[in-house]
């Protein structure tokens, strides 16, 4: 089993970096993938990818089984959080505004099928290859102190709302959306499947 932990680079405009990234995966061609946070830099390497090898040339697809990437609590703050945290990426221009759904989509645009994901927290044991991984980072609870910052981002966010129309009416579609309730799953082993024509 080959097990790949984060593919990316702060230095999107060097091409060196670009054709080092796209060359390890094709000799590496891992099975499990596990994102340590959502930051563009550590997947960004599956967008050169997907550019150099499966949009410009020819499908060079990789066959990823299970994917794995961290939890967020599940709060009532973290969940009002995460619907401005939707909201506001998707009024920049952020893809969907969805960190998960925008990784999960583009890999299934250079992967040859479906795979299983799952989201994932402290002390969490993944099996790979007749051993386990176990995961330390995120907690699966939040301190107070963190959630004092989460309840000051939310109320900024309210104002910032109040005085966009646009950033409000995407928050209203985003408070409906059904991809949004699988952030906010209590059961700790679900493995959802996703499907290349999502």
């Amino acid at each position: 089993i080959n097990l790949q932990v984060d593919c990316g680079s702060q230095q999107s405009s060097e091409e060196a970096c670009k054709k080092g990234l796209c060359e390890s995966l094709c000799k590496i061609y891992p099975d499990i993938f596990i994102l340590s946070h959502f930051h563009r830099d550590h997947y960004n390497g599956f967008l050169y990818y997907y550019k150099r090898y499966c949009e410009q040339y020819f499908p060079c697809l990789l066959n990823i089984k299970k994917v794995f990437f961290p939890k967020i609590p599940d709060r009532k703050e973290t969940r009002d959080f995460l619907k401005c945290l939707f909201a506001l990426n998707a009024r920049l221009g952020e893809w969907s505004g969805s960190m998960e759904l925008d990784f999960l989509h583009l890999l299934s645009k250079i992967n040859k099928s479906s795979f299983t994901f799952r989201a994932v927290s402290q002390w969490d044991l993944l099996p790979a290859g007749g051993s386990y991984i176990e995961i330390l980072w995120p907690p699966k609870t939040i301190d107070d102190s963190t959630l004092k910052v989460i309840q000051k981002a939310i109320e900024d966010f309210e104002k910032a709302r109040n005085k966009d129309e646009i950033l409000n009416s995407i928050y209203e579609r985003i408070n409906q959306a059904e991809f949004v309730q699988k952030y906010f799953v209590q059961d700790e082993t679900p493995i959802y499947e996703y499907e290349n024509d999502s």
